[in-house]
Order: structure tokens, then sequence, then C-alpha cells
């Protein structure tokens, strides 16, 4: 286990997300852990191994998984109503250089580009 820093980038049609944070990087397991910088102190898990992103905070558990060129299922569980909506990603790009990686992809028709990359 280390600790590292990132830049985390979201970009979507209407906004573009940059910030630096600490993070851990779980080399056994291939996880990187942060916190996003947000008023929900959203933890977030990133598998480099699965492609599995998971996202928590008070009001909703967020779990995505990519597979290049291939849909998968994603589920948003909002834990204030107790409900569970499953979503289909669609994941157009994934460029992986050591611990930094780029994921493209889409949810219905919202585009959306997800970065780490250890500064």
């Amino acid at each position: 286990m280390s600790k590292i820093n990132i830049k985390v980038t979201v970009v979507n049609a209407e906004n573009t997300f940059e910030y630096n944070v600490p993070a851990i990087y779980k080399d056994d397991e291939k996880v990187i852990i942060y916190k996003e910088q947000d008023e929900q102190t959203t933890s977030v898990r990133f598998n480099y191994v699965t492609k599995e992103l998971v996202r928590e905070n008070d009001s909703l558990i967020m779990n995505y998984i990519f597979n290049k060129e291939k849909r998968s299922q994603g589920t948003i569980y909002v834990k204030g109503m107790e409900k569970k909506l499953d979503v289909v990603i669609t994941t157009t790009k994934i460029n992986r250089i050591d611990r930094n990686i780029e994921i493209e992809y889409q949810i219905e028709n919202d585009k959306f580009i997800y970065k780490i990359e250890v500064i």
C-alpha cells in the first residue's frame, strides 16, 4: 500500500471537474482509493483489474463496471429512497499506462470521460 497524489478529471457535456487529491494505492489488489472534493465527502474506489468504479456518500452508492466496446450493467443505489436504479454503460475507450487511466463511456445519451493521473 502506498500513498500517492492524483489528479482526477470527470468531463460531461455540461461540466468539467478537475481536482488533485491524496490517494492510497493497494498494489496487491490493484485498487486506488480516494475522497472526492465535494460537500458530501464521496469515497471512491477504482479497481484496475476489473475496471470497477464505486462511489459512495451519504445519499448514494454508484457501481459501474467498464468493458471496452461492450455494454455493461451499472447500479445506483439511492439510500434515502432505498431504490436501486440500473443503468446500461457503453464503454468506448479504456487507455491505461501504469496507474494512469482514461475511460470514455456513455450512459443513455450522456457521454463522460473519467481520468486518474498520478502526479
